[in-house]
């Protein structure tokens, strides 16, 4: 039979739907407000410009349009030759960047992007409750990732005084243990910071004294300023039988309607993480896959020179015009993003307010990153040109005097 209730009648109640706790918990390290009272300021007809949110806003290569053109257009006539493989494509790009060569069967497996690289490694490689080195601060995307692998997570505190880089020797004897995983962030977000030839060796060695594997994201290696080169993992010998290097071509070439990346390293991991990604539907156009597998490989130079030395630029101004304003602003030499230490006296979520209500800029305060976020602020480069210049003016009509806290619980004043 069936039931005719209507929306009114009384058995016709929704069905209560909560939050799991993994997820409850996480949400409830987001809810700062912010983006609430943007939107109320731009219902109100203020113009609010968004600084919170790192994704790149230039165009992409001309060449990229050029080849999904051709490749769309005409798919009867591709090469009678054997099939494209983005894989082997990927692995070519890899060697002539990193100078180092991998299987593309083996050692690579393609992903849409990074961040689900993340969910689906710690999906694999995780049971409930397993230990997982991991930086704080570090990006939401990796706290999300490990609520949803139910990971107990070991934290690597990054201080300003050791250039936000983990200090390995910290790590107390029953954490190094328990740890199955340790998951890094170079070049770092929120703090840009770059590892050096000398941690990438520590890291190594590292994994190896204590069976740990390294999964290191590395998604912004090609946003790199001040002529400084990212590294691979993989450069260090040894490296790819304990580490996973997670790279976003898309992200590299502004394409991130075109979701390719890659998981490079250790076989039998990325044996797992392929098997696993069998369940998972593959949804990219093939001419999409082929046109990014010729770009990387026909990529002008130039491009991604005046791409980085547009970035630069920005940086270094919006530097100028925050420390103005009383902020320290940390010199980044990669991600375009400044991660910027606040006036004493204030919190990150006040002064992220403060600069909403009175220059209608929506900023990231530091929390959002970890509790080792307090005290600092995050602000993205990847603007629109004009739209940049006008935070910029904003800017100057700020004054941020360091203020001292009162003790006792009492309201700063």
């Amino acid at each position: 039979m069936i039931d005719s209730s209507g929306p009114n009648t009384p058995d016709a109640v929704p069905l209560p739907i909560a939050a799991s706790q993994r997820f409850a918990a996480l949400l409830l390290t987001e809810d700062h407000g912010l983006y609430t009272r943007a939107a109320e300021l731009r219902s109100q007809g203020h113009d609010v410009i968004n600084l919170s949110i790192v994704d790149p806003e230039l165009p992409p290569p001309p060449l990229a349009r050029e080849l999904l053109a051709q490749l769309i257009s005409a798919p009867a006539q591709r090469q009678s030759g054997p099939p494209f493989d983005l894989r082997t494509a990927i692995s070519g790009w890899f060697q002539s960047r990193y100078r180092t060569s991998i299987d593309p069967v083996r050692e690579l497996v393609t992903l849409p992007t990074v961040d689900q690289g993340i969910v689906d490694l710690l999906q694999v490689l995780l049971n409930q409750g397993d230990a997982i080195l991991t930086t704080d601060p570090s990006r939401p995307s990796i706290r999300f990732a490990l609520a949803m692998a139910g990971a107990t997570t070991i934290p690597l505190p990054l201080r300003a005084e050791q250039d936000f880089l983990p200090d390995l020797k910290t790590i107390a004897e029953g954490d190094l243990a328990r740890a199955k995983l340790i998951l890094l962030d170079f070049p770092q977000v929120p703090t840009g910071a770059t590892a050096t030839a000398n941690i990438l060796h520590q890291l190594v060695h590292f994994a190896r004294d204590h069976n740990v594997l390294i999964i290191r994201l590395a998604d912004y290696s090609e946003f790199t300023f001040d002529g400084s080169r990212t590294m691979s993992l993989l450069e260090i010998p040894g490296a790819r039988f304990v580490a996973i290097e997670l790279h976003s071509l898309s992200l590299a070439v502004h394409l991130k309607t075109w979701p390719v990346a890659a998981a490079i390293g250790h076989t039998e991991a990325l044996r797992l993480l392929r098997r696993y990604r069998s369940f998972i539907p593959q949804l990219l156009h093939p001419a999409i896959q082929q046109a990014m597998g010729e770009l990387l490989i026909r990529l002008p130079p130039e491009w991604v020179t005046q791409r980085n030395a547009t970035y630069q630029q920005r940086r270094d101004h919006l530097t100028a015009a925050l420390e103005a304003c009383g902020f320290h602003v940390w010199r980044a030499r990669a991600v375009p993003a400044l991660w910027v230490g606040i006036p004493t006296g204030y919190t990150s979520i006040e002064t992220a307010q403060v600069l909403l209500e009175e220059t209608h800029l929506l900023v990231t305060p530091g929390t959002a990153y970890g509790s080792r976020g307090e005290g600092y602020l995050s602000l993205s480069l990847t603007v629109d040109e004009q739209r940049f210049q006008e935070a910029l003016r904003r800017l100057g009509r700020v004054r941020l005097a360091p203020r001292d806290l009162k003790l006792g619980g009492d309201e700063p004043h």
